[in-house]
């Protein structure tokens, strides 16, 4: 048997093991579905149709000034390729488990509905469905196959970390693998490490800000010994305001009814050693995708976190520099 035949038995394997049943589940959360791109939805869409397998697209966010009913009309007559919208009033984690509990494909893949993505991943998905790979795939589309989710739990109800408290039990049962592509034209889909501090400090409420950033605390699992690094202004001065209010979120995190899952480490440093452990090993090799530029971005500030806190990125620093991009300002 040549090679040519091997791979085509193999993917008839594959494609025989997944079924008849759906296979995809394009999945998205964002706080204000008022904020949906249509052009975003058409590119998921023809990205499902590219793909070749069957998919849905399920949307779940807060749509203001109407009633669930009357909001769930609107957006599907507004976007006819929704195969479901749900209305919740919570946070992103109970959207995105929402999201998992009422779709029906074997593998998820988490997307952002303001954000318009290149065909090009396509190429990605398909491979990777037809690998067998077990691990999930950490790229400018999260890819998630469904009994992943099964076996370590889905997402909780946290308003913000809450990617970093699954991904963690992701990262030591199965695995990431780290595709660093770009993934859209307008910058804002690409590959980016997750930040240790990514609540928005402009938030004009108080109590939102400090909920969001007791949210991160718990599904990071920081210690104060964590946090300590990030506790300076962006000009590197030491604040009183990002003090106080670090320390009020680190107390109310203490007594929160959630509790984060812990490990020898940080959840942060287990999910970004995964990724980086990845993509120093080049696994994305694994998948045979078109062409594409390998780049990812690491701000200042995540860079002088894990010099600090990550023996193994001083260790490997030096071997991931032919691909990164370093941004002072971070995802845009």
């Amino acid at each position: 048997m040549d090679i040519l035949e091997s791979l085509i038995k193999k993917n008839f394997q594959v494609v025989n093991t997944l079924g008849n049943g759906m296979i995809i589940s394009f999945c998205s959360w964002i706080p204000d579905l008022g904020d949906i791109h249509e052009d975003s939805i058409r590119s998921i869409d023809n990205m499902g149709k590219e793909v070749g397998f069957s998919y849905e697209i399920i949307v779940t966010g807060e749509l203001n000034g109407v009633t669930e009913g009357e909001g769930k009309l609107h957006l599907m007559r507004m976007f006819p390729e929704l195969n479901e919208v749900i209305l919740d009033h919570s946070n992103a984690g109970y959207g995105k488990k929402a999201a998992v509990e009422n779709s029906a494909g074997k593998f998820l893949i988490m997307f952002d509905a303001r954000t318009v993505y290149n065909l090009d991943l396509a190429d990605m998905i398909h491979n990777f469905i037809l690998s067998g790979i077990k691990k999930m795939v950490f790229s400018p589309l999260a890819i998630i196959p469904r009994m992943i989710i099964s076996e370590v739990g889905s997402w909780r109800e946290l308003t913000d970390g809450e990617d970093i408290d699954l991904y963690t039990r992701i990262a030591l049962s199965y695995g990431i693998l780290a595709f660093p592509f770009i993934g859209s034209e307008d910058g804002r889909g690409g590959f980016y490490l997750p930040s240790p501090d990514c609540v928005n400090m402009g938030v004009d409420k108080l109590g939102e800000r400090l909920i969001h950033l007791r949210d991160l605390i718990i599904g990071c699992n920081h210690s104060w010994g964590d946090l300590k690094p990030l506790l300076n202004s962006r000009n590197g001065k030491f604040s009183v305001k990002i003090f106080l209010l670090y320390t009020a979120a680190y107390v109310l995190s203490k007594i929160s009814s959630v509790k984060p899952y812990k490990f020898d480490r940080n959840n942060y440093l287990i999910v970004l050693e995964s990724i980086l452990e990845s993509l120093v090993l080049k696994e994305y090799t694994r998948i045979e995708t078109t062409d594409m530029p390998i780049r990812f971005r690491i701000t200042d500030k995540q860079a002088s976190y894990l010099m600090e806190k990550s023996k193994l990125y001083r260790d490997i620093k030096d071997s991931i520099i032919e691909y990164r991009s370093v941004s002072t300002m971070g995802k845009p």
